[in-house]
């Protein structure tokens, strides 16, 4: 809405900036949630029902978290890509690009 008027450019340059901040966040709580995985398997923490080792969680997490980082680093590229050749990937994919 606040950025329709704008020119496509500007909305691939937004686009690329937002891509950038969320691949950030999603690389730290993956390193994070990969740190968490050590502790769990160094000190063998265990669930209190099923007895099933805590890192499995941890694992699964940190792999999922590197996927996104990596999709956002893709869509970062995408749209800095968008930026040199003059449209926004984020609204070319859904047709709502502006004539």
């Amino acid at each position: 809405l606040f950025v329709y008027h704008t020119s496509i450019r500007t909305r691939a340059a937004l686009t690329l900036i937002g891509a950038i901040l969320f691949a950030l966040a999603a690389g730290l709580l993956c390193w994070r949630t990969f740190l968490g995985m050590q502790e769990m398997i160094l000190y063998s923490e265990v669930t209190m029902m099923r007895r099933l080792p805590l890192w499995w969680a941890y694992a699964a997490g940190s792999g999922l978290l590197a996927l996104t980082t990596v999709t956002c680093l893709f869509t970062a590229w995408e749209s800095a890509r968008g930026i040199v050749r003059g449209h926004d990937p984020a609204t070319h994919a859904s047709g709502t690009e502006q004539p």
